[in-house]
């Protein structure tokens, strides 16, 4: 913008007058201006009360954004806003956040409708590519149609997912737009889906989830106009908003977005104090059913439709072909079978956490999920399902089940339930493997082939290989015999249970139909037992009432059992308080009795001190030496005085003798302590010799035996050493006579493998020549094409360096010609200013013998010889050396120093 606009920004003097000043700007081509006059006027705080014509600013403000494309600009608007309209009116910036909206998508409607119309344009006036367009198409893959949208249309993709991605933070936290929050996410994937926005619709979908994150973590902190996700109507738009993102993400095939969409909507519906809609829950299964088929888990896949069945209120054919695809669903779930214990573990805590999210107390299975659809839904599904359902799960017949199962598949997995039809197929064919592997130890492959004809072989082994693999059936494949032995299961309870159950009721059935008056006794003694339900009802009712009874007496003891313990614990409490005070005040009272009696003693023994101390010296030499070992610390076990025993200093005659006897005292249980230690060291002395020769002794008697022990344990080592050598070439030797044998068993299946290695080389080589022609029939125009392109352009190359090379050519000779032509002239100049030179010696010699000359004719002489020559014909060559065009300036006049330096005056001045 220029310079007395820019300072024109702060000059308005209301909201009006600025808006008439931004539309002055647009009329005159300064958008970029009339944006920064409405932001200041938005950003000023003059301004911060709401008025109507703020409304306009921004709505105005927008509006050139838009234009400009310039999402930062006003994302900083519309926050600017809000900051205005928060405390006064809402709605007001509802306003301005829909016309931001409505004009963006209107804006790049028109983008597109601009840029089809120029495509057609285009394709109408010159339908057929060039050979630029299609050499550009085959390197770099892109029409001329991608182009233009990537340069037209894509720049305002762009916008638009900016725009709603700022009216979504800017909505986010306030209440009373909650609807229009709302409102624009389901906006947001209507885009996504049109325009194929998949990177988009990610980022937009965890950007929601972090919202959410925000609301569930800040809900006690909203204020008077914060979101509570715990409202009934919040919490309702929420979850209609996840069940639109969970739609979007299954059209768009975006399935790990479907799976965490389901886990929001899970979190939702954790989050309802009220029931969820019976209508809302069965979509929300049948949604769930497509990400599990996805995901491969068909079990959970009809769990969910189960669900969805049970919840959907339908009737007629439409509750006929509900309940027939989960019917066919349930049948399609793979049988389970022995899986490792950690791939186990994985799984089971996979299947936990499916569970929940489809509202299962407990782990979900196969058998548990075809009772309930048993119990449910199969009185509901067509006659061939339960055909179907007889012969797979109920009465199986491994020879014929193959024969029962695959018509009656082929004729319900059509249309919508075609997709069944593989998993369908492979349960027969593992129902069918796992009841021959229980009756039979070999089966020759013909026959099995037989009872599972609808495999091809090829088909039939890849399959019972890989169930091998799974864990599904025990098997081995005996190619040399042609037939399948089946392995022996480990007999564990489980197993062994299941087999006697099935045992047990098929000869109670058999039982029933060689004897039926046994199944009517029993009816009749059921009906005697069971008989009256009036008096059943009366005693379960008492026994009932008998047990409320009971469980009240019951609940009444253990508060009262209760409240005695907690009387017992207080008293416990009192008793333990009151000991531990009766020991402190023990302890005190020792403490006090301790303190006053050192006191005293200290007392006495100062005053003692003092009397002594007034007492004349009158002691012996030895008790001065007794009294300073005693300040140092030396005892009377240490230091023995036997003929002057130390006293204590300060003591008195009877005092003095009674320490000097406990001193000699001390004094003989020291010595007499010390002939013990002695005699003690000396008996240990001898123990110790005596056991040193005798450890001496028997060392010497044990050398010849370790010596015979050695000589025994080499011999029984090398007879060892020996065996085994025998043993290792025994084992060797009948190892490679095996290997022998084994190699010429196998060399009868060389010509075999060599014809199969043959036609699977000539099949692939055939396929290959095949692929090959295919594709040069399909390269060939695009290649001829790429090669006459490449051609011409060589050619052009060609004749660009040609004409460079000329163009060179040229300047140069130019260039040396000029040279030439300056060295010519220059050496012209040189020889006329020899001879100017013998002129002007001439003429001086002249006028110095002719005398003195006038002024006018020494000026005019002056003038002649300073002079230079003409130097046109040097610029005139000089010019055209440059090959660009050199700056515009006057003409060089060489001569214009020498002729002011003439001014000033000749040889004479």
């Amino acid at each position: 913008a220029p310079p007395f606009i820019m300072s024109f920004h702060r000059n308005y003097g209301n909201p009006e007058n600025a808006l008439k000043r931004a539309d002055e700007l647009v009329g005159v081509g300064h958008r970029e201006a009339a944006i920064q006059v409405l932001h200041d006027v938005l950003v000023s705080k003059k301004y911060r009360p709401w008025l109507k014509s703020l409304e306009d600013v921004c709505v105005k403000y927008v509006g050139l954004c838009i234009e400009a494309r310039d999402a930062r600009m006003g994302k900083d608007g519309l926050y600017q806003f809000r900051m205005i309209c928060q405390p006064h009116n809402l709605s007001s910036l509802e306003v301005a956040v829909r016309h931001f909206l409505d004009t963006s998508e209107a804006r790049i409607e028109q983008a597109i409708a601009e840029a089809r119309a120029a495509q057609e344009a285009i394709e109408a006036a010159d339908e057929a590519l060039s050979p630029e367009a299609q050499w550009l198409k085959a390197t770099c893959g892109d029409g001329p149609v991608e182009r233009s949208d990537r340069e037209h249309i894509t720049p305002w993709l762009k916008f638009l997912w900016e725009s709603y991605r700022t009216t979504l933070d800017l909505l986010r936290t306030n209440a009373k737009l909650e609807h229009l929050y709302h409102e624009t996410a389901q906006r947001a994937f209507s885009f996504c889906i049109r325009h194929e926005r998949k990177p988009d619709f990610r980022r937009l979908c965890e950007m929601m989830r972090t919202h959410l994150g925000h609301l569930l973590k800040f809900q006690n902190q909203g204020g008077h106009q914060g979101v509570n996700i715990s409202a009934p109507e919040t919490l309702n738009m929420h979850i209609e908003t996840r069940f639109r993102q969970l739609n979007t993400a299954i059209t768009m095939e975006l399935w790990q977005e479907s799976y965490k969409s389901i886990e929001d909507v899970s979190q939702l519906f954790s989050l309802s104090k009220k029931a969820i809609r019976p209508s809302m829950l069965a979509s929300f299964y049948q949604q769930l059913a497509t990400v599990f088929w996805m995901s491969s888990e068909q079990l959970f896949h009809a769990a969910a439709l189960l669900r969805a069945f049970l919840l959907s209120k339908l009737s007629g054919a439409e509750q006929q072909a509900f309940a027939a695809r989960v019917v066919i669903a349930c049948l399609s779930i793979p049988l389970e079978g022995s899986a490792p214990s950690e791939i186990f573990d994985d799984k089971m805590q996979k299947n936990m956490h499916f569970s929940s999210l489809l509202g299962f107390r407990s782990t979900v299975f196969r058998d548990s999920l075809l009772s309930e659809m048993r119990t449910s839904v199969l009185a509901y599904a067509p006659e061939p399902l339960r055909e179907l359902h007889q012969a797979i799960e109920v009465d199986v017949q491994p020879m014929k089940l193959s024969a029962r199962a695959i018509p009656l598949i082929e004729a319900v997995a059509v249309d919508a339930a075609a997709i069944y039809s593989e998993h369908l197929r492979q349960n027969v064919f593992l129902r069918i493997a796992r009841q021959t592997s229980e009756v039979y130890e070999a089966m020759s492959f013909a026959r099995f082939r037989d009872a599972v004809s609808f495999f091809d072989r090829y088909e039939l082994e890849h399959r019972l290989v890989r169930a091998v693999k799974n864990g599904d059936v025990e098997a081995r494949l005996d190619l040399q015999s042609g037939c399948i032995r089946f392995g022996q299961r480990a007999l564990d309870a489980a197993s062994t249970r299941r087999g006697l159950v099935q045992l047990a009721q098929k000869m109670r059935k058999a039982l029933e139909h060689i004897e039926p008056e046994r199944r009517a006794e029993k009816q009749q003694r059921k009906q005697a037992l069971f008989g009256d339900a009036s008096k059943l009802h009366k005693v379960l009712a008492a026994e009932r009432e008998s047990i409320m009874v009971r469980k009240a007496v019951i609940e009444e003891r253990k508060l009262k059992a209760e409240e005695l313990e907690k009387q017992k614990m207080k008293e416990r409490d009192a008793e333990n308080r009151a000991r531990r005070q009766r020991q402190q005040e023990q302890s005190d009272e020792q403490k006090r009795i301790k303190e006053e009696w050192e006191l005293e003693q200290k007392k006495r023994i100062e005053s003692q001190i003092q009397v002594q101390e007034n007492r004349p010296a009158t002691r012996p030499p030895w008790a001065e030496e007794a009294a300073r070992q005693a300040a140092f610390g030396i005892t009377a076990k240490t230091v023995v005085e036997p003929t002057a025993p130390a006293v204590v200093p300060g003591l008195g005659p009877a005092e003095e003798q009674t320490a000097q006897e406990k001193i000699r005292e001390q004094a003989e249980e020291a010595q007499r302590l010390a002939k013990e230690k002695e005699k003690v060291q000396n008996r240990l002395q001898n123990i110790a010799r005596v056991i040193r020769y005798t450890e001496r002794a028997e060392r010497e008697a044990e050398i010849p035996l370790m010596d015979s022990w050695f000589e025994e344990h080499i011999a029984s080592e090398k007879k060892a050493h020996e065996e085994r050598i025998a043993h290792e070439k025994k084992t060797s030797r009948e190892k490679h006579e095996f290997q022998r044998a084994e190699k010429a068993r196998l060399a009868k299946m060389q010509g075999s493998r060599a014809a199969f290695e043959e036609q699977l080389k000539a099949r692939r080589a055939e396929r290959f020549e095949r692929l090959k022609a295919e594709q040069d029939k399909r390269m060939g125009p695009l290649r001829a094409a790429i090669r006459k392109e490449e051609e011409r352009l060589r050619k052009i190359q060609e004749a660009d360096e040609r004409e460079r090379a000329e163009a060179e050519a040229r300047r140069q000779k130019q260039r040396e010609d000029k040279e030439r032509r300056i060295q010519e002239l220059e050496a012209e100049r040189l020889a006329a200013e020899a001879r100017k030179m013998e002129e002007r010696k001439r003429r001086k010699a002249e006028a110095a013998a002719a005398g003195p000359r006038s002024w006018g004719a020494r000026e005019e002489d002056d003038e002649d010889e300073i002079a230079p020559p003409a130097f046109k014909d040097v610029a005139a060559v000089r010019s055209p050396v440059r090959d660009d065009p050199p700056p515009a300036r006057g003409p060089v006049d060489e001569d214009a120093p020498m002729r002011g330096g003439g001014g000033g005056g000749g040889d004479d001045g």
